[in-house]
């Protein structure tokens, strides 16, 4: 338990860090000014990147947690055994 608090507090803090770097890009500000006429496609960029952000980290999520249940499913088989 105290490995998975540790793996959500580290991605919790480089998310963090990260999130002055992804805010300050001008381009991207720029073309999600609210005044502009591509505002729209400004967001549309914004919204591209929060999905790609969200499907890799649920791909982590669900690689670490299959592993984690194959490793306690083969430790119980191997208790089983002895």
């Amino acid at each position: 338990m105290k490995n998975v608090q540790l793996f959500f507090a580290s991605v919790v803090v480089l998310l963090l860090q990260a999130y002055s770097t992804l805010m300050s890009c001008p381009n991207c500000k720029d073309a999600y000014d609210a005044g502009s006429g591509d505002a729209g496609i400004g967001e549309s960029y914004s919204w591209s990147v929060v999905f790609f952000l969200a499907m890799f980290t649920g791909l982590l999520l669900f690689g670490y947690f299959f592993m984690r249940w194959q490793f306690q499913k083969h430790s119980a088989l191997k208790q089983a055994h002895n």
